[in-house]
């Protein structure tokens, strides 16, 4: 059997890192990378406890306007951190909170930096 064979169908070159130099630019794997960020918590990557956010941590809890606002600022932050491939539409991102189903509702608008193309990730998180 000929690995090369079967390698040909699925991947690239494995030796070139296309993921950090920003070659990837699918609309769904940038949603997935989104998810990622907001779902890991700070300190659960063993070898990069830096990356993620405290989003999950702090949606559920008793939320104000202020906190609200700074939720998003932080969610921002935290995305511009990670997701370099990406612009955040800062203006029309947000955050709705539903008790009536215990859930959260974000929406994060973005363009695609060098290629233009608009996208917008959104999830319902519940608890």
């Amino acid at each position: 059997m000929n690995i090369k064979q079967y390698a040909d169908d699925w991947a690239d070159d494995l030796h070139i890192d296309n993921f950090s130099k920003g070659d990837i630019v699918n609309v769904d794997v940038i949603n997935q990378s989104i998810e990622t960020i907001l779902t890991t918590l700070r300190g659960e990557r063993l070898f990069n406890p830096s990356f993620g956010s405290d989003f999950t941590l702090r949606i559920f809890d008793t939320i104000s306007e202020s906190m609200l606002e700074q939720l998003i600022d932080d969610t921002i932050g935290s995305i511009k951190q990670w997701e370099p491939r990406i612009t955040i539409i800062e203006s029309a991102v947000s955050l709705v909170v539903r008790p009536d189903s215990n859930a959260v509702f974000i929406s994060i608008p973005y363009v695609i930096n060098g290629r233009n193309i608009k996208a917008t990730f959104e999830k319902q998180m519940s608890n």
